[in-house]
């Protein structure tokens, strides 16, 4: 199974598989034609909500509806897209334009990352699956953990503990 290719947000950022498809055009290029997932930082919204990512020293454009499954058809909140300013976030390069100042800018899409996790997720994992997860949110009934490319999970307090726990933050910190 090949869920390392499927983290969650964050993990990859700094990792040597991220910098090698990160570290040229070219090599941006080849992701793009190999829809290979890559991560940046995402820097800034703007009043669209479109998220403006630091790519290894390149721009990156997120698209306010490639930005999270959802967002198009209103089953995501605009929070979900406003919340990652500062955060890393994982994607797909979708296009590669030069700006007429010569900037390159990349086109990204998160949405498309997340269905392709998604997709995995649902084709493999069977009950029993330990898979990495990074905890985004603590809440009285249970953790909701980042799964892979920012597909949200909720595990419920009753499965945080063997014993019983009063709140989740009694097993488990945002991170």
């Amino acid at each position: 199974m090949h869920q390392e290719i499927y983290l969650p947000e964050g993990v990859l950022l700094n990792t040597e598989r991220n910098k090698k498809h990160t570290a040229t055009l070219q090599s941006l290029i080849n992701a793009m034609e190999t829809n290979t997932i890559i991560e940046g930082r995402a820097e800034m919204c703007d009043s669209n909500h479109n998220l403006i990512v630091d790519v290894n020293g390149y721009r990156g454009f997120i698209p306010r509806n490639e930005a999270a499954i959802g967002i198009e058809e209103g089953e995501t909140r605009e929070i979900a897209v406003i919340s990652r300013v500062g955060k890393p976030v994982a994607a797909l390069v979708t296009g590669v334009d030069t700006e007429t100042d010569g900037e390159i800018k990349l086109l990204l899409s998160r949405r498309k990352a997340q269905q392709l996790a998604l997709k995995f997720f649902l084709s493999n994992l069977v009950p029993g699956d330990v898979i990495p997860a990074r905890v985004t949110h603590l809440e009285p009934f249970g953790a909701f953990l980042d799964i892979g490319c920012g597909n949200i999970s909720l595990m419920g307090i009753e499965n945080l503990s063997v014993s019983r726990i009063a709140h989740p933050k009694n097993r488990f910190e945002v991170g």
